[in-house]
């Protein structure tokens, strides 16, 4: 039991550099067609969100905020903010958040202010 107790920190650490190296790795034409929405179980509507010009899986999930924008249930901010607070605290969410965020922020329409224009995933 007590090795198992030591090893879960180890593993979880090990799944984060995991997802990174992942979220960080180019998208595959064939599976940016799919993801797109050129084929069945789309993860955005036809290639409407952001840019476009999504290369790595990381600028895929900033779409998808962006494309979800005002439209999350209270459901599911609890289940992301979880996540999200028992990950702040790991080595690699700085980087991890800073790609998500930075691709999320380029990508919203500003406003004359600079600020994210309302209901546009800001």
């Amino acid at each position: 039991e007590a090795a198992d107790t030591d090893t879960e920190p180890a593993r979880r650490s090990e799944l984060l550099r995991d997802v990174f190296a992942n979220l960080c790795n180019p998208i595959e034409e064939e599976v940016k067609d799919v993801l797109r929405g050129y084929g069945a179980g789309a993860l955005l509507p036809g290639g409407e969100a952001g840019s476009g010009d999504t290369h790595f899986y990381y600028e895929l999930i900033a779409d998808y905020y962006l494309w979800r924008g005002g439209s999350w249930a209270a459901e599911d901010v609890a289940v992301m903010k979880r996540h999200w607070t028992r990950l702040w605290s790991h080595e690699l969410f700085p980087a991890l958040f800073a790609l998500l965020f930075g691709s999320w922020l380029l990508r919203s329409p500003m406003d004359a202010s600079g600020c994210a224009a309302e209901g546009d995933g800001g």
